[in-house]
């Protein structure tokens, strides 16, 4: 196989595994005449020479564990609210459901995904809470954490900020 080999001598040194100077780091960013393909180029070679070409991912199951949310972010397609059709309010059984059937489907990883503290706006999420004998949704989140991981899967969360409360 040839080595790739660029016009510009930094993008050189830089797949030679030299250090390049922030002048020439600068350049290679913001000089038009420098494309990102070349760039790119650059990034997928070395990334061939270091890590090889081999794929991995980890097969995962999706939990809407509770999609109301405190916060209105513009660009959020998530969130729901009170009275929609996609509004999703996983109870334990639920969850326990799921996690026993992606297990099933040997899947290694369960994305936990909720609202930013529901329970902070809608009356709605606090008692849902509240019926399940929890007061947030930190605390509900850990327990389905826990539920998962009975059934051999790694709980990963994306829940915006949570505390220890």
């Amino acid at each position: 196989m040839s080595r790739l080999e660029f016009d510009f001598e930094p993008l050189n040194q830089v797949l030679d595994g030299k250090e390049i100077t922030k002048d020439d780091a600068y350049e290679v960013f913001s000089h038009s005449k420098y494309n990102s393909e070349k760039i790119f180029k650059v990034a997928s070679n070395l990334r061939d020479m270091h890590k090889g070409k081999a794929v991995s991912f980890s097969k995962k199951a999706f939990f809407n564990i509770v999609n109301l949310c405190r916060d209105t972010c513009s660009y959020c397609t998530y969130k729901a609210e009170i009275g929609e059709s996609k509004l999703s309010m996983m109870n334990l059984g639920d969850v326990k459901k799921l996690a026993k059937s992606a297990a099933k489907l040997r899947c290694v990883e369960a994305l936990l995904v909720t609202g930013e503290s529901p329970e902070q706006k809608y009356d709605e999420a606090a008692k849902w809470l509240s019926k399940n004998g929890l007061s947030s949704t930190g605390e509900y989140l850990a327990h389905c954490s826990e539920l998962v991981l009975d059934e051999g899967l790694f709980p990963h969360t994306n829940a915006g900020n949570l505390n220890k409360s």
